[in-house]
Parts: C-alpha cells; structure tokens; sequence
C-alpha cells in the first residue's frame, strides 16, 4: 500500500524564443527532484477541474478552472521506518524566487484552490 501527496504543476511552460525550451523543461524536472525525497517517487501527472458555485442570486454561472497535479508517492512506513517530517498532501509548491516554470492559465501559480468536497 502506497500513501500520496500532490502538487500543483504549471498547465503550460512558457518561453519566449524556441531556443529557451529546453532550459523550461529543465526547471520543470526540478520541480519533481525537488519533491522526490524522504521516500518520495513521481508517480502522474493529472489534470483536475474545479468549480465554483454561481452567486447566491444565481445570475452568474460556475466558473470551471483546470489544474494540473503531480501525484508523488511512497510505501506507507512499517514500524520503526522513518521518512523524516512529514508533508501533507496538497501542501502545495512554492516556487523558488527568479524561476519561472510558466503559469496557470488565469489563475495565481502555487496557490492551490480551496477543497470543495
């Protein structure tokens, strides 16, 4: 049995010219290396929607965003096995300062949208 934790992922790696693309995919790479540790492995990437509910007066419509996610797992532990701290699932991605791995379309990058179920 496997326990899991997600993050968000950029929906698109933005570049300004072609000969950039490979730098963006690079930094994208990083970002999982970064979460594979302590036990961790990439296991997907999945896309998710999320919906808001219209007003109360009910004029306007849901909004739908869609989100992509990487999944991470690990072994869950057996007695006297130590991974370290641990780190909720959906605690989110903060983005190191001066790196740019693209951003969700219409939405604020690393903030993760509020659970509804």
């Amino acid at each position: 049995m496997y326990t899991y934790k997600t993050i968000p992922a950029p929906m698109e790696l933005v570049v300004k010219r072609e000969d950039e693309m490979q730098g963006a995919i690079c930094n994208f790479s990083q970002i999982i290396n970064k979460e594979c540790v302590d036990g961790w492995e990439f296991y997907s990437m999945e896309t998710i929607t999320t919906s808001t509910a219209p007003g109360c007066l009910g004029i306007s419509k849901a909004e739908k965003s869609h989100y992509n996610m990487l999944v991470f797992r690990r072994p869950l532990q057996s007695p006297g096995q130590h991974y370290g701290q641990p780190q909720p699932s959906g605690s989110g991605y903060n983005q190191p300062q001066g790196q740019s791995y693209g951003q969700p379309q219409g939405q604020n990058y690393g903030q993760p949208p509020q659970n509804q179920w």
